[in-house]
């Protein structure tokens, strides 16, 4: 449900900053505007970032089995 929810934000935010942009409404060619896409952006990145690297650290530190037996 994490990702789903993070794709879903992903997308409801860049429609929202393309749709600012292409209306050329105010406040989208503001420098606070672009700051505050940024850092929104780069959080969701984050997250998915550092939820994949969980997952990686907990696969690298899982104990093996040999499941074939021969």
């Amino acid at each position: 449900w994490t990702m789903l929810a993070l794709i879903m934000t992903i997308f409801g935010f860049e429609f929202f900053v393309h749709y600012s942009i292409e209306a050329a409404l105010s406040f989208s060619t503001t420098q606070i505007f672009k700051i505050i896409s940024l850092v929104i952006l780069g959080m969701i990145v984050g997250m998915s970032v550092g939820r994949a690297a969980h997952y990686l650290i907990k696969y690298k530190n899982s104990i093996s089995e040999n499941l074939v037996h021969m």
